[in-house]
């Protein structure tokens, strides 16, 4: 029958998947057959059908292992350019950090005057701002420096533009600080 035929293909895929995995160590191959074991177990009625199934467990199994490796290499690529990236922003980020230790309106009006929002009018704090409207000004800042705000700068393929999105990160981690203090106030 077809489906017969069709949980075959699955087993062999499956199999193919893990020998370019574990024996031949070809990622891309590998990914490409344990997509379409995938894809047949689906057309077949999903996993709940073959989950006591020993050889569909094993593949499963190498499956995940596959996606663990490939997400750990790319995580250790991603934070290795985020480290690099750190270094070479170092001047900036000392003034950041001298900014921060000599207050919150200091630390903002840096912030706001270096990385002015794009489309967005000059920041200004009144001379005597009361807390409550500090506490909301930096709320608004970690909202707008939040680094997942800008997700689509650590995609960029420029540097400069990936060095605007560490720096973001670092703003926000001094904003949080601030933030959590003028809380606990």
């Amino acid at each position: 029958s077809q489906e017969r035929i069709l949980k075959h293909e699955m087993r062999a895929t499956a199999k193919i998947g893990e020998i370019y995995f574990v024996a031949l160590k070809m990622e891309e191959y590998a990914t490409r057959y344990f997509d379409k074991f995938w894809e047949l177990t689906t057309t077949l009625g999903g996993p709940s059908k073959f989950i006591s199934v020993d050889w569909w467990k094993a593949a499963t199994a190498a499956r995940q292992n596959l996606a663990k490796t490939i997400g750990d290499r790319e995580r250790a690529q991603t934070e290795a350019q985020f480290a690099e990236i750190k270094t070479q922003c170092k001047e900036t980020f000392a003034e950041i950090e001298k900014k921060a230790a000599a207050g919150t309106v200091p630390l903002l009006s840096f912030i706001w005057t270096c990385f002015p929002p794009v489309g967005k009018n000059t920041f200004e704090l009144p001379a005597n701002v009361k807390p409550d409207e500090l506490k909301s000004t930096v709320l608004k800042s970690i909202r707008y420096f939040h680094p997942d705000k800008h997700a689509s700068k650590w995609e960029s393929e420029d540097i400069e533009v990936k060095k605007l999105y560490v720096t973001y990160a670092e703003i926000t981690k001094h904003l949080n600080r601030k933030y959590s203090t003028l809380k606990s106030a």
